[in-house]
């Protein structure tokens, strides 16, 4: 995940709403109905980070870490 601040937070939900529903659009609608719009349910229940950390980090982050390399990414990423 990249750092947080609002504009990536912003950028991470845009790639969010863009690419997920492409890629597996039943698990894209299964996330929302559990998290709501925007992962505002989130707090409530254990994370969408981690139970669908490899579909977030094939569909949403390696396309944001592609397209904005500038923003504040983590040190290393590993086994990206």
């Amino acid at each position: 995940m990249p750092e947080y601040t609002f504009e990536n937070a912003q950028l991470f939900f845009q790639y969010f709403y863009e690419y997920a529903p492409k890629a597996d659009i039943n698990l894209f609608n299964e996330m929302i109905d559990k998290y709501g719009d925007y992962f505002v349910n989130a707090a409530y229940v254990q994370g969408p980070l981690a139970m669908y950390s490899a579909f977030i980090k094939n569909y949403v982050c390696i396309p944001l870490y592609r397209d904005h390399p500038e923003i504040g990414w983590p040190y290393s990423i590993p086994e990206w």
